[in-house]
């Protein structure tokens, strides 16, 4: 999902904002864990704008 969202970023209004963050990266650079993962936060001015986000955010995710 990290690379299809960022480019996905490019194309959000500005009034929308999205962050990542790596709840469980590892302690050592450039080396990814197997269960490596991250958690995304959404903000909008609405909800519903916030929903919309998150749907669009879905067909970017890696499916196991």
């Amino acid at each position: 999902m990290d690379i299809g969202w960022n480019f996905r970023r490019e194309h959000l209004r500005l009034q929308q904002r999205s962050a990542l963050r790596d709840s469980n990266g590892g302690d050592q650079p450039n080396v990814v864990r197997r269960n490596a993962s991250v958690w995304y936060y959404f903000r909008e001015t609405s909800y519903d704008e916030v929903k919309k986000l998150w749907t669009s955010a879905t067909p970017c995710r890696a499916r196991p």
